[in-house]
């Protein structure tokens, strides 16, 4: 702990300076000497005077008269003119208690107040002695302090720097508190009951009772619409229609009748010459309009009528007008209803239509044609149909055939099916029987049979041009199946 030593002179520098002035001095030495009276010597009171202007520096403890308020010549500077009104109205003269007790705090060792280290260190900044707040920012405590010994004229500094080092003496600050202690522990909860014991896993449930089995799903539908392994099947069905459609009568079925070609060698001598081409130079519309000539390439024309009528009028732009004179009306035979005969003018018109745009169709009337004893039926049909490929119709420049309907729409059981008596049907309906509409369905299969380019023969589109390469081996074929003929009724 330092305990500086004071004397008198000390105790009457510790006065504030900022409020001290020459009077204030005066009256401070006064009373500091009526203090002292008693122990001290009065020698100290009178070896300066306290009027004289030394004694208010050492009040004030500066050192520089000329700056703080006179010079050495005791003349008055312009500070202290300056400072005059002020100390007048009152606002920097303190009142002569603040003084008492400033002068006995000094005298008794106290600290200064922190009113008085802020005025301490304005007094220091007036005085450009900055380095003096630098020296009170240094932290000192206990046996590192300095011992401060106080000399008669200091400087500003060194005073406030004392006085400093009494405000560091002060007791040091109370310890930090102890952390918080720590909650205590949660009382333990109760624990749960034990749960009850899981059942046992069930028996897997049994399997259930065998159902019999499935009968297998029905066998998908052939496909009805023509290919030629559609064609092919219906060669080869002895109950089928094709089988049937050889009547030596025209329009017939045949049911154990005789075939067309006859019963002789079994058709070899009619399939021989059918692939020679004999009959290809006959009449094709006789018992109708007779011979007829043609101006150009007459390809041949299948479809149904109705079709085949619609094509050949779309060509009108090319139509050539001939004298239809020499047409007649076919053998017609007795009983014919009203349909028959309007279903027969139709063709006949047709035929017409076809000859004047040099196109080619099969039209035959009569009970004799080409001198064989009967009148239309499917030899005479397969007949026309070889020549036409082979390019020696009546007419033809070149092997050219064209569909009014095209082979791939054809489906046997279609708006148009096969067997169900559509279309020209002179002897009528029935099992016995066959109409023009089962004709067409035969034509495009004979040809699926003797073409090797059977394939393109379905990729054809309505009214485009078709050349056949004939196959023989596909004609033997067709042979056999037909020569072997159906199954006989029962």
């Amino acid at each position: 702990m330092l305990v500086p030593a004071r004397t008198a002179l000390e105790e009457h520098n510790s006065v504030d300076p900022l409020h001290t002035s020459t009077a204030d001095a005066e009256q401070g030495g006064a009373a500091e000497c009526a203090a002292d009276s008693e122990t001290a010597d009065m020698s100290a009171c009178h070896a300066t005077p306290k009027g004289s202007r030394r004694y208010a520096r050492l009040a004030t403890g500066s050192g520089a008269g000329a700056e703080d308020g006179a010079d050495e010549g005791g003349r008055t500077t312009r500070r202290e003119k300056r400072e005059r009104p002020r100390r007048a109205r009152g606002r920097t003269r303190p009142s002569p208690r603040v003084q008492r007790r400033a002068v006995e705090r000094a005298r008794v060792g106290e600290a200064p107040s922190p009113l008085q280290l802020c005025r301490h260190a304005a007094a220091l900044c007036t005085v450009g002695l900055a380095p003096g707040l630098l020296l009170m920012s240094m932290p000192f405590s206990g046996e590192d302090a300095p011992q401060v010994v106080r000399r008669p004229h200091r400087s500003p500094a060194q005073a406030w720097y004392d006085a400093y080092v009494f405000w560091r003496s002060a007791p040091p600050p109370d310890p930090p508190l102890p952390p918080p202690s720590s909650p205590p522990p949660a009382p333990p909860q109760p624990s749960s009951p034990p749960l009850p014991p899981s059942p046992p896993p069930s028996p897997p449930p049994s399997p259930p009772p065998a159902s019999p089995p499935h009968p297998p799903p029905p066998a998908p539908p052939p496909p009805t619409r023509l290919s030629p392994a559609r064609c092919d099947a219906l060669f080869r069905d002895r109950d089928g229609i094709f089988r049937q459609m050889w009547n030596r009568e025209g329009w017939m079925q045949l049911h154990g009748g005789e075939p067309c070609w006859g019963r002789n060698d079994g058709g070899r001598s009619y399939f021989d010459n059918v692939l020679m081409g004999t009959s290809c130079d006959n009449n094709w519309y006789e018992g109708f309009m007779g011979w007829q000539e043609w101006d150009g390439d007459a390809p041949a024309v299948l479809g149904f009528d109705s079709s085949i009528d619609g094509y050949c009028r779309g060509l009108q732009g090319r139509r050539r007008r001939l004298a239809r004179g020499n047409a007649t009306t076919g053998n017609a035979a007795d009983g014919d209803d009203a349909t028959t005969m309007s279903n027969r003018r139709r063709r006949l018109n047709a035929a017409w239509l076809c000859h004047e745009v040099n196109r080619n169709i099969l039209m035959l009337f009569g009970t004799n044609v080409h001198g064989t004893g009967a009148g239309y039926n499917s030899c005479r049909n397969l007949e026309w149909q070889i020549c036409a490929a082979l390019g020696r119709l009546p007419g033809q420049r070149s092997p050219r055939i064209v569909f009014s309907t095209a082979p791939s729409e054809l489906d046997t059981a279609g708006a148009r099916p096969l067997g169900k008596c559509g279309g020209y049907k002179p002897r009528g309906c029935g099992w016995q029987s066959y109409a023009n509409d089962d004709i067409f369905f035969l034509e495009v299969c004979i040809y699926a049979k003797i073409c090797r380019n059977r394939d393109k023969l379905f990729r054809l589109r309505r009214g485009e041009f078709f050349i056949c390469d004939v196959d023989e081996e596909g004609f033997r074929d067709l042979q056999h199946l037909l020569a072997d003929g159906p199954h006989p009724k029962r």
